[in-house]
């Protein structure tokens, strides 16, 4: 769109509210957005005078410090990147209309910051969420939580980052890509159980108008098949960032 970069100070009132994408927008076209640190661009993080030892990208909070006022600091602040280091959690809520609601409805969610991590989609109809989201303190370092786990790699990485980096992505991709061509063929395999129960109340308009997605039989089959798929990614992801940290920490 050519748009100028430099926005104005506060609420990039020179942008348009909203564009239309030229492709189609993903949920991985999101997940690669909330890891930018503007690589290829003028401000990017990881090369130069912007970035830190061996391209880190991870620019923390300035200070007051060494007689500066605060209005001094902040004047000389790098870009704030999207990727930040500190993030908690970021999620990527889908709620794809075409399907049934008990079905479509789904986040991809991935604790600490989106460059060390990776996501897992988590289903509204599933009975549980795995454990190691569930649980966990940010004052407790705990092996068994996902947030633990990839806060840990990151933060290795972060050191040798342009030699490191390249190790993680190559694991996220793979496990993404992955996530999404399973995560289709349990919508397929969710939609055949869903469709044949609906078949059945095909009689009275009273019946058609009484079915619904929570009915018993389908709906412990569904939930049974996305509570399963879930605990079984997020088995995949804590295996290989234990591996993962294991490898870039001996290399």
């Amino acid at each position: 769109l050519k748009l100028n970069p430099e926005a104005d100070d506060c609420w990039g009132s020179n942008y348009p509210f909203s564009v239309k994408a030229d492709d189609k927008v993903t949920p991985q076209t999101i997940m690669r957005l909330n890891r930018d640190h503007y690589e290829g661009t003028q401000y990017d993080l990881t090369k130069g005078l912007a970035s830190g030892p061996y391209g880190d990208p991870n620019r923390y909070d300035v200070a007051p410090v060494d007689n500066m006022t605060l209005v001094e600091a902040l004047s000389g602040s790098y870009e704030r990147a999207i990727g930040m280091y500190r993030t908690s959690y970021s999620q990527i809520s889908q709620a794809r209309g075409r399907l049934p609601g008990m079905i479509g409805a789904r986040v991809w969610f991935s604790p600490s910051t989106p460059s060390s991590g990776a996501y897992i989609p988590l289903y509204v109809v599933a009975k549980y969420i795995p454990t190691c989201y569930t649980t966990g303190s940010l004052f407790k370092y705990d092996p068994k939580v996902a947030f633990w786990q990839f806060n840990s790699v990151g933060n290795y990485i972060n050191r040798f980052y342009k030699y490191a980096m390249p190790d993680l992505q190559a694991v996220q991709n793979k496990l993404e890509d992955q996530f999404v061509l399973e995560a289709e063929g349990n919508d397929i395999a969710a939609m055949a159980l869903y469709n044949a129960k609906k078949q059945e109340f095909t009689g009275s308009l009273a019946e058609t108008i009484a079915f619904a997605p929570s009915n018993d039989v389908v709906s412990n089959e569904i939930v049974e098949l996305y509570t399963n798929f879930e605990q079984d990614l997020a088995r995949r992801i804590m295996a290989s960032w234990t591996a993962l940290f294991e490898s870039i920490l001996t290399k």
